[in-house]
């Protein structure tokens, strides 16, 4: 599946993992998810 990630997502899941729900944290974590995110997040 294809994870369209916020800018707050993207932090949450780089800095502080444990502010994610139990099934974001499953849903980032599992290798058959491909990460999306805007380059301008990382700004």
């Amino acid at each position: 599946m294809k994870l369209l990630l916020d800018t707050h997502i993207l932090i949450w899941a780089a800095g502080d993992f444990q502010r994610l729900s139990t099934e974001g944290q499953d849903l980032l974590t599992n290798l058959e998810n491909e990460l999306i995110f805007s380059v301008a997040s990382l700004r």
